[in-house]
């Protein structure tokens, strides 16, 4: 049967939020892991983004960018005080 239920803004809201804790989780193992392999991909990522910003944006769209990036920065802030607040982990040889 199929689920019909709207999604509320809420719902979209704890969805993207429980990625991106996700995505910050795995990081932070590949970072553990594979500390080469995480710089390449984030040399890879700043490349992205600057292929992007660099792009020209249709007339009076501008300030969506400026939004985007206003919203990814204070989620970026967000989870860097995530994890500040964590304890490290034990060191096991």
């Amino acid at each position: 049967m199929k689920d019909t239920r709207k999604l509320t803004t809420r719902d979209l809201a704890v969805r993207v939020a429980t990625l991106e804790l996700l995505v910050s989780d795995l990081l932070e193992i590949v970072a553990r892991v594979a500390p080469g392999e995480l710089k390449a991909m984030i040399e890879e990522a700043e490349a992205d983004l600057m292929t992007q910003d660099a792009r020209i944006m249709p007339a009076g769209a501008e300030h969506l960018r400026d939004r985007l990036h206003s919203v990814f920065e204070a989620r970026r802030q967000r989870l860097a005080r995530r994890r500040a607040g964590r304890r490290p982990a034990p060191e096991t040889d």
